[in-house]
C-alpha cells in the first residue's frame, strides 16, 4: 500500500481503538443540532439535525426496524463477549479430548495389530492373552517348553511390545499435537466467525490469538436493515454527483457524537457497537462509524470498492474513487483509493484526512494494521 505520492507502505498487524481527543483537527466541527426517536410497535422514527460545513442546518429522518434494533443492542456486550469466550473454552476442551481420544485410539488398533502379528510368530506352548488392545496382557508357559527358556521367550516378547508401543505413543502424540492445533485454531476461527469477531493467530502452533471485529461481517449483516437511512440521504441528496451524496453521508455520520463506547453506559459494549446501535444511542466510535458509512454507502453505491484502514487507535475508510489533486489516496494493490473519515468531530470531506491520520501513514507506514475489503 502506498499514499497518492506511491510511497511504499507495508502492512503490519496491529489492533484499532480509537481514543478520546485523537481527532481533533482545525476547520469546523460537527455538530448535531438535535435528536428524537419515537417508539412505536414496529418501528423506530428517528429525526436528526446536523450542522454542515457550509453553515447550513440538515434534518434527516428515517424510521429502522425496531426488532433489529433491539437484537443489534446484543452483539457487542461484555456479558455477550465473555459468556462467548467461556463457551468457546469449553467446547474446544470437549473437542480437544475428543481429537485426543480419536488418537489414542488408533494408536491402541495399531498396537493391536501389532500384537497378533506378533503372537503368530511365538512357539506352541506360550499362551498371550491381550486384553483391550494392549492395556493388559498376561503371558504364560504351558510347561511344553522348559521353563528358563520360555522365561526368556516371553521376556523378549514384552520387551518388544513395550518397545513398540513406546515408538506408536510418539509418533501418534507427534500427529496428535500438530492435528490439534491445527483443528483448535480453526474451532476459534469459525466460532468467533459465527459470532462477528476474528481471531487472529500468528504461527500454526501457537495457542494464543488476538481478537477483532469482522467489520465487514457487520456491514454485511445490517446493510439491509439500514436501506432507510440510505434512502433519506439520496431524498436530500438527489441530482448530486457521487462524491457529494457521500459527503453528505460522511458530514452526517461526523455530526454523531463521538463516545470511546467503553463505559457501562454505552450499552455495556466492548468498544464497538453494530450500526443500528450507534444510531439508536446516538453515539459512537470510529471503527463503529465506519462500519456504518460503509454499509450505507454500499446501499447507495453498491458497485464502489470500500476498505476499512486501521491503525493504530483509528480507523477509517477509502473508497475507490477517482482521486482530485488535493485528495489523501492510498494506493492498495495496484488501485487507488480516497480516504474518508467518520469518526468526527471535526467535518472532513471526502479526500480530506484528519491530520493525525495523514501524519501516521507518512511516519509509521509500518504501523499500518490491516485494510479491510467491506461488503
Amino acid at each position: 500500500m502506498a499514499l497518492r505520492q506511491f510511497q511504499k507502505i507495508p502492512v503490519a498487524i496491529v489492533t484499532a481503538a480509537c481514543l478520546v481527543g485523537f481527532f481533533t483537527a482545525p476547520g469546523v466541527e460537527a455538530k448535531q443540532v438535535n435528536f428524537s426517536r419515537q417508539v412505536d410497535s414496529a418501528f423506530i422514527e428517528y429525526s436528526y439535525s446536523f450542522i454542515a460545513p457550509s453553515g447550513k442546518s440538515h434534518i434527516l429522518r428515517f424510521s429502522l426496524d425496531r426488532s433489529l434494533i433491539e437484537q443489534s443492542r446484543y452483539l457487542f456486550t461484555q456479558s455477550g463477549k465473555a459468556k462467548l469466550n467461556k463457551r468457546a473454552r469449553r467446547e474446544s476442551e470437549l473437542l480437544f479430548d475428543s481429537l485426543q481420544t480419536a488418537y489414542i485410539e488408533q494408536a491402541r488398533d495399531e498396537f493391536d495389530r501389532y500384537i497378533r502379528d506378533q503372537i503368530r510368530l511365538l512357539p506352541s506352548g506360550i499362551n498371550i492373552q491381550n486384553k483391550n488392545k494392549g492395556e493388559n496382557i498376561h503371558a504364560s508357559s504351558d510347561g511344553s517348553i522348559p521353563h528358563a527358556k520360555a522365561e526368556v521367550i516371553i521376556d523378549e516378547f514384552l520387551e518388544k511390545l513395550n518397545k513398540k508401543w513406546q515408538e506408536l505413543n510418539s509418533l501418534y502424540t507427534e500427529r496428535f499435537e500438530i492435528d490439534a492445533a491445527e483443528q483448535m485454531q480453526n474451532f476459534y476461527i469459525d466460532t468467533y466467525k459465527k459470532n462477528y469477531y476474528v481471531a487472529s493467530f500468528s504461527e500454526i502452533n501457537d495457542k494464543n490469538f488476538s481478537l477483532r471485529v469482522d467489520f465487514k461481517q457487520v456491514a454485511k449483516l445490517q446493510a439491509e436493515a439500514l436501506k432507510p437511512v440510505a434512502d433519506a440521504i439520496a431524498d436530500r441528496t438527489r441530482g448530486l454527483p457521487t462524491r457529494e451524496v457521500i459527503n453528505y453521508a460522511a458530514y452526517f455520520i461526523q455530526s454523531i457524537p463521538y463516545d470511546t463506547l467503553n463505559s457501562r453506559e454505552a450499552n455495556d459494549e466492548v468498544g464497538f457497537v453494530a450500526p443500528l446501535t450507534l444510531f439508536d444511542i446516538n453515539r459512537g466510535d470510529c471503527d463503529t462509524k465506519s462500519t456504518a458509512l460503509a454499509a450505507i454507502i454500499w446501499n447507495l453505491y453498491p458497485e464502489l470498492d470500500v476498505k476499512m484502514v486501521l491503525i493504530p487507535n483509528h480507523a477509517f475508510l477509502a473508497i475507490g474513487l477517482k482521486g482530485k489533486d488535493a485528495d489523501t489516496a492510498i494506493v492498495f494493490n495496484d488501485r487507488e483509493y480516497v480516504l474518508v473519515e467518520a469518526a468526527g468531530p471535526a467535518l472532513t470531506r471526502v479526500g480530506k484526512s484528519y491530520e493525525s491520520s495523514l501524519k501516521h501513514l507518512q511516519l509509521n507506514p509500518d504501523k499500518i494494521g490491516r485494510i479491510i475489503s467491506m461488503l
